[in-house]
């Protein structure tokens, strides 16, 4: 092989090799794109059964608990714990892929309920731990916005457009996992399941709640409880066997009081009016967490 052959057959390696590596960068990229985008799709089917809930039950709202009364069976002769369908169950039947008219159980899977992208899913099916995926749900509502009879037209004193509903969230983080169908709560932090919701602390339902960070609102400014946070941009799934002792490895793990995106160029939120927004990492806390307040007064101008 004479010398110019041989820098020749070096230059053709060398350009082949970046046209590879091209390549492979587009498709993550297009991949990327095409998990979000089916995310996005995710979000925006489930703020459409909500607003079709609302217009069925005259603007009433589902909610995080279930609204629990007790009340006297004559049945059984004693008093039992009457409950309406929580929040993800009530959308059900207005969710396509969910729509099953004479199937009375709660399917162990909706598809909408899942994103595509998110890690503790594909964590679960690595790890042999697929039957853990029955009912799990990659989306949380706001439970600020779904308490105590909560109303569309009545509810949002900030405005429907300037609240969010619905949050992303893995479905599996340390020992805690979110299932769709649960409603109580344990009364301990990091119990093994964690009702659909973010945000789900403080005062919320007379403190009956998840201990999440939740926000504050003083004097028409809001802010954390935590300080500084906001929602988790890409942190990495962890899991313990022992869910009595949880405590988060380090900031750059998922931490299940707040919400989580898979995607690094911000979480997707669906508004309490039904419309889709990004929200970039950069939000600030005050502008964040404002936003998940329906009646807080906040005067705002939200620039995600």
């Amino acid at each position: 092989m004479t010398v110019r052959m041989a820098i020749v057959l070096i230059l053709n390696l060398s350009i082949a090799g970046t046209i590879i590596g091209f390549s492979q960068s587009a498709l993550q990229r297009l991949r990327s794109v095409a998990l979000k985008t089916r995310s996005i799709n995710n979000v925006r089917e489930i703020c459409l059964a909500t607003q079709t809930f609302a217009c069925i039950n005259n603007n009433q709202l589902p909610t995080v608990d279930g609204m629990p009364q007790r009340k006297w069976s004559d049945d059984f002769g004693m008093y039992t714990t009457d409950l309406q369908p929580i929040l993800f169950e009530s959308l059900l039947p207005y969710i396509d892929c969910a729509k099953e008219p004479k199937k009375q159980a709660l399917p162990s899977y909706v598809a909408t309920y899942i994103s595509p992208a998110d890690p503790s899913v594909a964590d679960l099916v690595a790890n042999g731990n697929a039957a853990s995926l029955e009912r799990i749900i990659s989306y949380a509502g706001n439970a600020h916005a779904f308490n105590s009879h909560p109303n569309i037209e009545v509810s949002f004193p900030d405005g429907t457009s300037n609240t969010i509903a619905y949050a992303e969230h893995y479905s599996w983080c340390g020992s805690v996992r979110y299932e769709y169908t649960w409603h109580t709560v344990a009364g301990r932090r990091g119990y093994q399941l964690h009702r659909p919701t973010f945000a789900d602390g403080g005062e919320i339902l007379g403190g009956n709640n998840e201990a999440d960070v939740f926000p504050r609102t003083e004097q028409g400014k809001t802010s954390p409880s935590r300080a500084k946070v906001t929602f988790q941009s890409a942190p990495k799934v962890w899991s313990v066997p022992d869910w009595d002792h949880i405590k988060v490895p380090s900031p750059e793990y998922c931490d299940w009081s707040l919400p989580q995106t898979p995607h690094v160029d911000g979480m997707i939120v669906g508004m309490a009016d039904g419309s889709i927004r990004i929200v970039k990492s950069s939000v600030a806390p005050g502008v964040f967490w404002s936003a998940v307040t329906p009646a807080g007064g906040e005067a705002i101008y939200i620039d995600w």
